[in-house]
């Protein structure tokens, strides 16, 4: 039981935060790439998406 919900909040967790990375490459405006918040959003959203990943696997693994 413990496997499937493991894969399943991992999964969902990865693909929530990949596509927050896929909006944040398509800001309404050039300059706020520029913003130190930005690059903080994007730098969790990898690491939101990379513990996903390993979640997931972790499951799978189990």
């Amino acid at each position: 039981m413990m496997r499937e919900i493991y894969m399943l909040l991992g999964g969902l967790m990865a693909w929530v935060s990949l596509a927050w990375l896929r909006m944040l490459d398509h800001p309404s405006s050039f300059q706020v790439k520029d913003v130190r918040s930005w690059q903080l959003r994007r730098w969790a959203g990898r690491v939101m998406s990379c513990i996903g990943i390993a979640l997931a696997l972790y499951g799978a693994w189990q």
